[in-house]
């Protein structure tokens, strides 16, 4: 039997590809990447801005969701950016918190969604109504109807994020499961890093947290994506558009109005009413002055400079102009 596994042109052909002037060994150098394993972490804790991008689309997002699902206006704050263990993380969370993985299509791997007990509490009151809520101090399983509204906000901002990621990679997370405790949900192992997006949401009468957990593999394939500079155009900044646009603001025409006073009559009084005809009215000590149709200011009644006049007293707090009519 021949010991020759390869023919003399066989190797000739493998000797040019690797000689000094090869191309195929050329081409080959190309494609390396040097790697130093004792460096993943701190590569981990690098400045993504991309990923600060899509934070910064979500929370507008977010906040349109949160209106149209509570009709309340949530203020919400985009928490920097962090990297950490996914084993601390799960230690941070504690129990309960409303926990769903979430299939991050087309990316090989799960991420995590995570929702404050308290602000589990928080949600409800705001739909259905009540006083400030407090977060529950055992580990309790969350009632159906937490579930079932936590749940479909989480499949709205899902939709939202995927939407977020539109220049970097068509992303298109799907809900899988939901869980109380973090402890039994196994993400990753617990030494490997996990990027976590933090959105810390106030609604007036009470607030909480929301995460957005990727791991750190999950996220390998747009690593480069990620950390190159950000070529979304994001226009000028709020403070640079803040000036001229309250400058415009000033010029516009509002209707200020205010009822001095107001007399029920029968009916047959007023079909019976001519001209010359007398009704008495009392003038209150307190007006309310109408600002296109919404209290603003409360005043007085009188005369100045020989011509009739309306002096403010207090302006309204915004609470007040929302429920306070004439």
């Amino acid at each position: 039997m021949s010991q020759d596994f390869l023919s003399r042109d066989e190797v000739d052909a493998l000797m040019q590809g690797v000689g000094p002037n090869g191309a195929a060994a050329e081409r080959a150098t190309d494609r390396l990447r040097t790697v130093d394993l004792a460096t993943q972490e701190r590569a981990t804790r690098a400045r993504m801005p991309a990923l600060d991008m899509v934070g910064e689309r979500f929370a507008e997002r977010l906040k349109a969701i949160l209106f149209d699902e509570l009709r309340r206006t949530p203020a919400i704050t985009v928490v920097a950016l962090r990297a950490t263990r996914y084993g601390q993380l799960v230690e941070e969370l504690g129990a309960p918190t409303h926990v769903t993985v979430v299939d991050m299509k087309p990316l090989a791997g799960h991420g995590l969604v995570t929702v404050d007990a308290g602000l589990v509490g928080v949600f409800v009151d705001a739909l259905f109504g009540g006083g400030r809520v407090k977060a529950p101090a055992d580990a309790r399983a969350f009632t159906p109807t937490e579930e079932r509204l936590i749940d479909r906000i989480v499949v709205l901002l899902l939709a939202a994020y995927g939407a977020c990621w539109r220049d970097i990679a068509p992303l298109a997370p799907e809900r899988v499961r939901t869980e109380v405790q973090p402890r039994f949900v196994q993400l990753c192992d617990a030494d490997e890093m996990v990027y976590v997006a933090r959105f810390a949401i106030d609604i007036g009468t009470g607030g909480g947290a929301m995460q957005i957990v990727l791991p750190r593999a999950l996220l390998a394939p747009l690593r480069d994506k990620l950390q190159a500079p950000s070529r979304d155009d994001p226009g000028p900044s709020r403070e640079a558009w803040r000036a001229p646009l309250s400058a415009a603001m000033t010029g516009v025409e509002i209707e200020l109005a205010a009822t001095l006073a107001a007399r029920e009559l029968k009916l047959s009084d007023l079909l019976a009413m001519k001209a010359g005809d007398l009704f008495p009215i009392d003038i209150p000590e307190r007006v309310v002055a109408l600002v296109n149709g919404v209290p603003m200011f409360e005043c007085r009644y009188g005369i100045a400079s020989g011509r009739y006049a309306l002096s403010v007293t207090r302006v309204l707090p915004t609470a007040a102009a929302s429920t306070t009519a004439p």
